[in-house]
């Protein structure tokens, strides 16, 4: 996330949430290729979050897509709290 993240990100995904349009957050096919990459990743209450999801979601793909994208959303959201990752993007430079 620091990677793609700004300080201003951050206190809008703090404020508003991911919905409210964060550059590389907007589109599926922004957040879809995030969740590929990071769905194994040790995630602790997000991968119970997925299972519990699916397990309720019908298997039609664009539910899937927007489960996916819910979980990504959740994930940043969830990530805007770590003062870690303030640390990280203002270590790289990036202000707003």
């Amino acid at each position: 996330m620091a990677d793609n993240l700004s300080l201003e990100d951050l206190n809008v995904l703090r404020e508003s949430g991911a919905s409210a349009g964060i550059q590389g957050l907007i589109h599926h096919a922004e957040t879809l290729p995030l969740y590929e990459r990071y769905r194994y990743s040790d995630l602790g209450d997000v991968v119970l979050s997925e299972r519990l999801l699916r397990s309720q979601s019908a298997s039609d793909a664009a539910d899937i897509a927007q489960l996916e994208n819910a979980l990504v959303w959740m994930v940043a959201e969830r990530y805007a709290y770590d003062p870690t990752l303030a640390q990280d993007i203002v270590g790289r430079g990036v202000n707003a």
